[in-house]
């Protein structure tokens, strides 16, 4: 199974490395965004490894990498990675 990431998802993303690059140097952020995309690979590889989030969202499962929490829903041909929240953000607003 292969992953999919929404345009929110994207920007997410993009945002993170900033913050990280700014706040933390070139080492630390590629390793954060390497770790990132490996996690994403095994829940692609394993969808119900991460936990159901359907008090969120119907059909929402999540699960953690780091200080964050990656939001997603599992599909017939891909999962499709919905969100990247830091885990001290209002999931509540931000779904």
């Amino acid at each position: 199974m292969k992953y999919t990431l929404s345009k929110q998802a994207e920007s997410d993303i993009r945002s993170l490395i900033k913050h990280a690059y700014l706040s933390f140097g070139f080492e630390i952020t590629d390793k954060y965004q390497k770790g990132l995309n490996s996690c994403f690979s095994l829940l692609a590889s394993e969808p119900s490894i991460g936990v159901s989030a359907d008090g969120l969202r119907a059909q929402y499962r999540k699960f953690p990498y780091k200080s964050h929490v990656v939001y997603y829903k599992v599909r017939k041909k891909d999962i499709f990675i919905v969100r990247l929240l830091h885990e001290r953000m209002d999931k509540f607003k931000h779904l």
